[in-house]
């Protein structure tokens, strides 16, 4: 999907706006579901590191493993 007059990719961005609320809202879903992963994955980008972490956070999940990938 082209998006006119934007442009991604060069430039490592951290969470802003509603990203960290929805990145709680996802480990609460989490821990309200009973879901606990064995381990989380993700790229290295810091939103990606955010997001884990905070999810991780509000699940109670904090001690899990986690293994970053990428540059």
């Amino acid at each position: 999907m082209e998006c006119p007059g934007q442009f991604t990719g060069w430039v490592d961005v951290g969470l802003v706006g509603q990203g960290p609320g929805e990145a709680a809202a996802g480990g609460e879903l989490l821990r309200d579901a009973g879901l606990r992963p064995d381990i989380v994955h993700h790229v290295r980008p810091d939103a990606a590191i955010q997001t884990a972490n905070i999810a991780l956070d509000a699940a109670g999940l904090s001690w899990l493993p986690v293994r970053r990938s990428g540059g």
